[in-house]
């Protein structure tokens, strides 16, 4: 479901591979290069994910990265506010990186990181944080957004409709933003 966890890996790729690769806001159709990724990525039929994601789809939460008119990598941003039914363990209100995803063929050469500071840079002049959440198995993941200065501050998590998978467990990080940056 996640990226599996190589820090010996080696990062990075050639300038010119990636110096035509766009990042930009999403786009009302991307939807179908979003999907299929995510459909990839969590072995899902894409005609059914498209079909549940349509109705709910909000093309300017998306940052993409584009190569050759194709979507290589996403990340989202929403703002959350709890339901009235919400657990006790429930995340607090306020903005959210989710979903990050990048084509396994394009992984490991800063695309993942390029869009988290693109999405923490949109929200840094209105938030005082950005949060995030995530399974405590995906090392990738937490590995990436403490680089950017994020901080765990809650364990054991619950966000609607989302279940923590094998035997991790929600972990929630935020990246507090001083008050000079809000101005």
């Amino acid at each position: 479901m996640f990226a599996p966890w190589q820090p010996e890996a080696v990062r990075g790729a050639d300038r010119d591979e990636l110096s035509d690769v766009i990042f930009r806001a999403g786009r009302d159709v991307d939807l179908t290069g979003i999907v299929a990724l995510q459909a990839e990525r969590h072995q899902q039929d894409p005609q059914k994910l498209q079909k549940q994601l349509a109705g709910r789809f909000v093309a300017e939460e998306y940052t993409v990265a584009v190569k050759a008119e194709q979507i290589v990598a996403y990340g989202r941003r929403m703002y959350f506010t709890p339901p009235a039914h919400a657990h006790a363990n429930c995340v607090p209100a306020g903005w959210y990186l989710l979903g990050l995803c990048v084509d396994p063929a394009w992984r490991r050469r800063g695309l993942g990181h390029q869009i988290t500071q693109i999405r923490i840079a949109a929200l840094k002049t209105s938030a005082a944080q950005v949060y995030y959440f995530v399974n405590s198995l995906n090392r990738a993941s937490i590995a990436l957004h403490q680089a950017l200065g994020f901080k765990e501050i809650a364990t054991e998590i619950w966000f609607p409709g989302v279940s923590f998978s094998g035997d991790g467990q929600g972990l929630l990080y935020a990246l507090f933003f001083d008050s000079a940056s809000r101005r």
